[in-house]
């Protein structure tokens, strides 16, 4: 039996996943992250969503969106914001 490749859209997304995952493995001290990819239906919407999971190391983000760039943008950027902070250009008094 042959299992069916992974979806189109996620072959065209790729590449993003890849670039994304190696500035990350850069950041993180704790070693290889990994990425998670699902598409599942949304609730109380009946469209389908991708669910994107990216965990690196004691840090952990999902992000659903029904465009497949916008999920893995959002996955990896609630993750960067917790390595790199957002310093304030001048201090809050």
């Amino acid at each position: 039996m042959v299992r069916p490749g992974p979806p189109a859209g996620l072959r065209e997304a790729r590449w993003l996943i890849d670039a994304l995952q190696q500035e990350l493995d850069q950041l993180n001290p704790l070693g290889r992250s990994v990425v998670r990819v699902r598409r599942r239906r949304a609730w109380p919407e009946p469209q389908p969503v991708h669910e994107v999971q990216v965990i690196a190391g004691t840090l952990h983000a999902t992000h659903r969106d029904a465009d497949l760039e916008r999920a893995i943008l959002g996955a990896f950027q609630e993750v960067f914001d917790v390595l790199e902070p957002i310093e304030p250009s001048r201090p809050l008094h």
